[in-house]
């Protein structure tokens, strides 16, 4: 498979910066009973999701790990499902379809067992009628809903054939959160019955924190839930690194390469930064602070040795001679210390000035400044100024998207950047990538708001109201309570939004600042496909 496969990854090979969730992943699933990985979408949690599937199932090898037994893997794509049916029923026949196509595949003898038991169930079921399974619509006392049990029992009876050959399955649930969607169904029941009574099978379910995993993660005393081995793995945006690495492996894939013009940019950038010492003017990141320090600072000697070697290598033969290798390396280098040296409020400023080369959003730097404490504006001076020279727009439109956490963002940058590309390349493909791809966002928050939000004016108000500058919360929450919203419900939608992915908050001083993160997301509202409730 290759990097630039559309399609979710499933080697180990393959899933670039993920190694320690990935490890946490399957060793969750061996540990626990029900394992839940939380994160924004689009991150890549349906790789991560399926690499670790192939691992569990003995196809692909995991350093540090030592797998005693294999598991048979169920994948269950509930995007796929919600786009036909919302029907319990048509999910519990699919689900049927997709256990015995996983058995025919990893273990002949169960399917056949398999085939045999369900087919005794059916006709045990004509005989009795049809149906005799049962859901119950939680909060709707006393009203029982009924479904065709042949499908619905499909778990039960796999179960009892794994147990008679000693084996053990995972059944993965993608997209977990629209189980919740289903009617007529009670999916905390369900899981609540795998968990106490399927001991055959373990559970793994990806999605986003909203609806039911909200649920399933904080039940109630009273829920069906409560007090299960339930384990929860929160997977982050992909680092910026990682996020080079794809960039960088793509095009090498390609056989892509910077034009001269390009490079000799990189090396002006480098040069700027090296000359103005911006780096002893920056304060450094959180994330910095806990790296060591001697790392730190390896990453910039090496950051200047490669620059100065290419100096002195254009000095004596044409630029385009210098080695790729030492301009990538160079590249990677520079992006590593810009992720160092970057705090979120830095992060904020260069995600907007690079949205604002692209898409004109209307971003203004020293409207923006002026949010800010004094103290902070002589500290991100320099960078300012720094975007101001030639060339910084490079660094600032691959900053965009290197800090976006999309895999496949990324990958589609460098399926589109042609041989020899310049910074105008750059920004031509970055708006074109973001023209094809941004339709995916509106269908997500549009679908988001439908079936999760009780007052869509808050979510829709919060984003358009950070579409062209960070803002802080009590510059929202005024605009909201001038609606009418208290503050309460302004809080539990910014924190909603942050959970998603969608928007990220860092505090300066005595303010907590909200801003957008996702390309997409600047591209989908200004396109104003973003809607409220009619």
């Amino acid at each position: 498979m290759s990097i630039f496969d559309a399609s979710p990854k499933t080697s180990v090979k393959l899933l670039v910066g993920r190694q320690y969730e990935l490890l946490d992943v399957v060793r969750s699933v061996i540990e626990h009973r029900i394992t839940v990985v939380l994160g924004p979408r689009r991150i890549g949690k349906t790789s991560l999701v399926k690499v670790a599937l192939s691992v569990l199932s003995g196809n692909e090898r995991l350093e540090g790990l030592r797998l005693k037994a294999r598991f048979i893997p169920i994948y269950v794509d509930m995007w796929s499902i919600i786009a036909i049916t919302r029907s319990s029923r048509h999910f519990f026949e699919y689900l049927d379809n997709i256990v015995l196509r996983a058995l025919e595949e990893y273990d002949k003898g169960v399917a056949e067992d398999y085939r045999k038991h369900t087919r005794m169930i059916k006709e045990s079921i004509v005989k009795e009628g049809g149906i005799d399974a049962i859901a119950r619509v939680s909060g709707r006392k006393g009203i029982m809903y009924r479904y065709s049990s042949e499908a619905a029992r499909c778990l039960d009876e796999l179960n009892t054939v794994l147990a008679k050959h000693g084996r053990k399955a995972v059944l993965a649930i993608d997209e977990a959160q629209e189980l919740g969607t289903l009617k007529p169904f009670s999916p905390t029941a369900w899981l609540a019955h795998i968990h106490d009574n399927l001991t055959q099978i373990h559970v793994l379910l990806s999605g986003s924190y909203v609806g039911l995993l909200k649920r399933v993660l904080h039940p109630r005393q009273r829920d069906p839930l409560y007090g299960r081995d339930i384990n929860r793995i929160r997977v982050g945006k992909l680092d910026p690194s990682s996020l080079l690495t794809i960039l960088l492996k793509g095009l090498a894939e390609r056989g892509i390469q910077p034009s001269s013009e390009f490079s000799e940019t990189l090396m002006r950038i480098v040069g700027l930064l090296i000359d103005a010492e911006l780096a002893q003017h920056i304060p450094l990141s959180s994330r910095a602070l806990h790296e060591s320090r001697d790392r730190v600072q390896a990453i910039w000697r090496s950051l200047v040795e490669l620059h100065n070697k290419a100096r002195r290598l254009s000095s004596t033969t044409p630029f385009k001679s210098i080695p790729q290798e030492i301009l990538n390396t160079m590249l990677e280098y520079l992006m590593q210390f810009i992720i160092l040296i970057e705090t979120p409020l830095l992060h904020s400023l260069l995600v907007y000035y690079a949205a604002n080369l692209i898409m004109e959003i209307g971003f203004n730097l020293n409207t923006f400044s002026l949010m800010l404490p004094e103290e902070r504006i002589e500290q991100i001076k320099p960078f300012i100024d720094f975007l101001a020279n030639p060339g910084a727009k490079a660094l600032a439109i691959l900053s965009l998207f290197t800090l976006s956490g999309s895999p496949s963002l990324v990958i589609s940058l460098a399926k589109k950047l042609p041989n020899n590309f310049t910074e105008e390349d750059l920004l031509r493909i970055g708006l074109q990538v973001l023209d094809e791809s941004y339709r995916a966002v509106c269908d997500e928050v549009n679908r988001f708001i439908e079936s999760y939000s009780k007052k869509p004016e808050i979510i829709t108000t919060i984003l358009y109201s950070l579409y062209t500058s960070p803002r802080t919360w009590s510059s929202i929450a005024q605009i909201l309570t001038q609606q009418g919203i208290d503050k309460k419900s302004v809080n539990e939608n910014l924190r909603t939004l942050v959970e998603l992915g969608y928007i990220a908050k860092y505090k300066e001083g005595v303010n907590t600042y909200y801003y957008i993160t996702d390309p997409l997301l600047f591209y989908a509202l200004k396109e104003k496909c973003i809607k409220t409730k009619t």
